[in-house]
């Protein structure tokens, strides 16, 4: 089982993902084995990492986490890679809805490497100029 984590500065992830389930609906493992972890601007480093490893310890971890972030370099990016080596991870930057519903979507039905290419893949997609496309169109 493929396992998601959100983890993003203030509550950004939390709501990515009840929007996410929203569109996808339910999935049975969701409660387990997907999860938004926030980040407030003031909160201590250590007890962030104290909070992945807690979440990291109720999911299932078999096939491998794959992390969605919302930017490279930031304190939930760097948090999160230091998974590396204990479990079999990825860590996606740039999280949007689309990437979130993409990785709900495939994440039961792809292997891990699959799954992480398909959420890179749409998430570029799904950042556009829609402007520019209607132009091109008219």
């Amino acid at each position: 089982m493929i396992s998601i984590v959100i983890v993003t500065h203030g509550t950004f992830g939390e709501e990515l993902l009840k929007e996410a389930l929203n569109v996808v609906g339910t999935q049975e493992d969701a409660n387990k084995n997907v999860k938004a972890i926030s980040i407030p601007s003031n909160k201590n480093v250590e007890l962030i990492k104290e909070e992945l490893e807690n979440a990291l310890k109720e999911i299932d971890t078999t096939d491998g986490i794959i992390f969605l972030v919302d930017m490279p370099g930031g304190t939930p990016c760097n948090i999160c890679l230091l998974a590396m080596g204990k479990y079999k991870i990825e860590v996606i930057t740039g999280v949007n809805l689309y990437m979130v519903v993409t990785a709900l979507l495939f994440r039961l039905r792809l292997p891990f490497e699959e799954v992480v290419n398909k959420i890179v893949e749409e998430g570029k997609k799904s950042i556009l100029l829609m402007c520019k496309s209607l132009e091109r169109r008219i």
